[in-house]
């Protein structure tokens, strides 16, 4: 699956994906929401997918309507990125929604990292919910540790939080505990200090335009760095279809609605 640079104008849901492991590529599109009948609205929604390159995506919303940007529903116990996209005046911009991790006291800790996506008069910037509509139920995971410490300016979390709401959350988890998150220590790279079961880790160094390189060659798709191996991605198929929702996107988002 490659959907690369397209234009989504006036949808209410723009891309949705379902059971994809075999590196889904969803880059450089732009998707201008409008309210739906439901009148919850999404750019991209992922669900059970592994392996996927979600880069350089602009989504822009109604302000502050009930709208999400990019929503990833149980992708599994695997490193994966959502990296450098565009998200603006929305309810919700990245959404991280049941198990995305392999839990919080496993060595070595994998799972889903939010990287340098840029958040503009955006609510929740990153939101993690549980899935208990699921079958099994399973708690909200992400990867414990959001970026590294490593005195290189790649690699902190890099996200940049812009025109921030009042109310809003920077970074917001439902459930304890907290994720770690390692961030540059100047604006606009320092998260706005209304999080919950979030807790900052200064990297003491400052973001840039450099800090962010693209990771896309000229056709789309992924790098090297982010991507993980494809042979591993066939053995792994039945455990991720066990994770998709079932038909029930919309009770899921009702559920995150409910929150």
């Amino acid at each position: 699956l490659n959907v690369d640079q397209n234009v989504f104008n006036g949808c209410s849901r723009s891309i949705y994906l379902s059971g994809y492991v075999n590196n889904p590529v969803i880059t450089r599109n732009a998707c201008n929401l409008t309210l739906g009948t439901s009148d919850t609205t999404y750019g991209i929604y992922a669900s059970a997918s592994n392996y996927y390159s979600i880069q350089e995506n602009n989504i822009t919303g109604q302000s502050q309507t009930l709208s999400y940007g990019i929503i990833v529903n149980n992708s599994g116990p695997y490193d994966n990125y959502v990296y450098k996209n565009f998200l603006t005046n929305l309810k919700y911009g990245c959404v991280a929604k049941g198990q995305n991790a392999n839990g919080y006291s496993e060595v070595p800790n994998v799972g889903l990292q939010f990287k340098c996506n840029v958040f503009t008069n955006v609510f929740y910037n990153i939101a993690v919910f549980p899935c208990t509509t699921c079958s099994p139920s399973y708690d909200g995971t992400i990867k414990r540790f959001q970026g590294i410490c490593d005195g290189t300016t790649t690699g902190p979390a890099g996200n940049q939080f812009l025109s921030f709401p009042p109310g809003g959350f920077s970074l917001w988890k439902e459930n304890p505990p907290n994720i770690i998150y390692r961030h540059h220590n100047n604006s606009p790279y320092l998260p706005p200090a209304i999080i919950l079961n979030f807790a900052l880790s200064n990297c003491g160094i400052s973001g840039s335009e450099t800090s962010c390189p693209s990771l896309l060659g000229g056709g789309g798709g992924s790098s090297a760095m982010m991507m993980n191996s494809i042979g591993n991605a066939s053995s792994e198929t039945d455990s991720m279809i066990a994770l998709i929702d079932g038909g029930n996107t919309q009770k899921l988002l009702d559920q995150i609605a409910d929150a």
